[in-house]
């Protein structure tokens, strides 16, 4: 397999709550990048916490059409910080067709508490 891209898709600093967390995307503009690869490998860092425990969780998501309102849940990972000193804290998670993948795709961002997330994505194809 050789690789397409190698692409930061996320790097904002984001609001939680310990229930009901609010979910944030990665950028529209990388959609069809991520459904254009036949297998992903996403690394999650968690750069910053406001306090200890904190609990972030992306979850991929996919689909064939451009609407916002069609997307299929797919692969969920987490990353737990049990402390500051902890930072920076990462994880991984790999994608594959066709079980994860379709023409489009992005990642879907809640966490616990205040933190800061980067999602950093490389692709591949036959």
């Amino acid at each position: 397999m050789s690789r397409l891209f190698n692409v930061e898709v996320f790097n904002q600093s984001i609001g939680g709550v310990s229930s009901g967390a609010p979910s944030y995307f990665s950028g529209t503009e990388f959609n069809a990048r991520l459904g254009s690869a036949e297998k992903l490998k996403a690394q999650i860092i968690v750069d910053s916490i406001a306090s200890a425990s904190a609990s972030v969780s992306v979850t991929f998501e996919y689909n064939n059409a451009v609407q916002d309102n069609t997307w299929a849940t797919g692969t969920t990972a987490s990353v737990a910080v049990a402390a500051v000193a902890d930072l920076p804290k990462s994880g991984f998670m790999t994608l594959s067709a066709p079980a994860d993948l379709a023409a489009y795709g992005r990642f879907r961002v809640a966490a616990n508490q205040n933190v800061t997330v980067r999602i950093i994505v490389c692709g591949w194809s036959s």
